[in-house]
């Protein structure tokens, strides 16, 4: 959403040129379901990624790491925009909402996939 401002410059208002300032304010909301995952390692990580899910992990706020597992497909599509990186991101884990932000991303270096998300709460 763009939002105008019209400034004067200056402490003298009849003195002072106006001019108007454009800035966007970001309302791009990002909403995922989380699942938490029980299996752990090398061998569970690649059967969730064979899976298209992607396996991640929440930690942050005083509270105990959490791991999880995304789907793959909606994190690619998200990712692609430059909000995802700034805003404060909301995983819906078992019925609780839990606000994020990316930490870390791990990405495969030939394949355009994610191998691991790292979030930290909010």
């Amino acid at each position: 959403m763009l939002v105008f401002a019209l400034v004067l410059r200056g402490g003298d208002r009849s003195q002072s040129t106006p001019y108007i300032h454009l800035y966007e304010i970001n309302t791009m909301s990002f909403v995922f379901q989380a699942e938490v995952r029980s299996d752990l390692g090398k061998g569970a990580s690649r059967r969730l990624r064979h899976a298209d899910q992607v396996p991640a992990i929440v930690y942050g706020a005083g509270k105990e790491a959490q791991s999880i597992t995304v789907d793959h497909k909606k994190f690619i599509l998200a990712q692609e925009k430059p909000e995802f990186y700034e805003s404060v991101l909301t995983l819906v884990i078992n019925g609780e909402e839990v606000n994020v932000k990316v930490k870390a991303i791990q990405r495969h270096p030939v394949r355009y996939k994610l191998v691991h998300l790292d979030f930290v709460r909010v």
